[in-house]
């Protein structure tokens, strides 16, 4: 969790972890989705979702 720069609240960021999907959501503190993305559980894909958390704010994880 990081001090949201827009805000000044935290930024959120939550994993759904299923048998062969996973859904990751990243809400600010208003509550505005700044990423939301289903993808398969797959190492390419899991590490270009958290290139991408970490480019939305290195915090967040």
């Amino acid at each position: 969790m990081s001090n949201d720069r827009r805000t000044g609240g935290p930024d959120l960021g939550g994993t759904d972890i299923g048998k062969n999907h996973y859904h990751c959501v990243v809400v600010d503190a208003e509550g505005k989705r700044l990423l939301s993305r289903r993808m398969r559980n797959d190492e390419p894909e899991l590490l270009t979702l958290l290139a991408d958390v970490l480019a939305i704010d290195e915090g967040v994880i």
